[in-house]
């Protein structure tokens, strides 16, 4: 069976008795092992033309292993655990092999065949007429369908509280911060005939909407209002603008007609907009 990392590898080398090469330890492996070769349990030791590590004190470096990988320096965790309970199981750590295997998104459906599963509606627009909104699992064996016009927020105002069937679409995907490849991956994969982008007018906001552009092409559109200029002049915020000037370079090179409107704006005003100034 395959060591589940490099330092499992060593570790397994060292308690069957044999040497490791010193050059088969990377810096990140013997930071690591740090704690046994402070304590003499494993020594760098001369052998013939070059160094090799070898165990001085089996039951230190056993014990060792037996804290950093609980389940031994080969177990194999079931997948039906999950990316995280694997990585407790075998490394004591959830967070050791990344992050979740899975993904939970909120949706609003307004027509049933905005979102099927394997063809087949699934009551989603009657679900949300009823608690507001429904969820779906990216990752899992069976993966919803989204089709028609579909907006996608960052951010829960704007998601719960503007009006999307005024505006035409059929299905609202909440995303929070930056929309993860996953997401991204899902709406690209998705039958949705149009997209339509709703983020922050600043830079984190265009800069996540060229993101999302690049993925989704020409099916892309952003929430662009003929006010915005009315709204950047009664509600932006300097520091929108400030803390987030490193991406301006990036914007200021686009000639995506939305970048180059809302940077306009945002250097007239010196200031960025937050997205729910569209609700008032």
């Amino acid at each position: 069976m395959k060591p589940l990392d490099p330092v499992a590898k060593a570790l397994a080398t060292l308690l069957a008795g044999a040497s490791v090469p010193a050059s088969g330890l990377s810096q990140a492996s013997r930071r690591i092992l740090t704690p046994l070769i402070d304590a003499g349990a494993i020594r760098q030791v001369r052998s013939g033309g070059g160094n090799v590590w070898t165990a001085s004190n089996h039951r230190a470096v056993q014990a060792f292993a037996n804290n950093r990988y609980p389940s031994g320096l080969v177990a194999a965790a079931s997948p039906e655990l999950g990316a995280r309970t694997q990585a407790l199981v075998q490394f004591r750590d959830t967070k050791a092999k990344g992050g979740l295997d899975f993904e939970v998104i909120h949706a609003r459906i307004y027509k049933d065949e905005a979102l099927t599963v394997a063809g087949a509606p699934v009551g989603a627009a009657q679900q949300t007429s009823r608690l507001g909104c429904v969820s779906v699992v990216l990752g899992a064996t069976r993966v919803p369908t989204l089709a028609g016009y579909v907006a996608v927020v960052e951010g829960p105002q704007l998601f719960l509280r503007y009006d999307w069937q005024a505006a035409g679409v059929d299905a609202v995907v909440l995303y929070n911060g930056r929309a993860s490849d996953r997401m991204l991956a899902w709406l690209e994969s998705s039958g949705a005939t149009r997209l339509l982008h709703c983020a922050d007018y600043d830079p984190v906001g265009l800069d996540e909407y060229l993101r999302a552009k690049q993925r989704l092409g020409a099916r892309l559109e952003p929430l662009a209002p003929a006010n915005l200029d009315h709204l950047f002049d009664r509600f932006s915020k300097p520091e929108l603008l400030h803390k987030n000037s490193g991406l301006m370079r990036r914007l200021l090179q686009s000639d995506d007609p939305y970048v180059r409107r809302v940077v306009g704006l945002m250097q007239h005003y010196v200031a960025g907009l937050e997205h729910e100034a569209l609700l008032v």
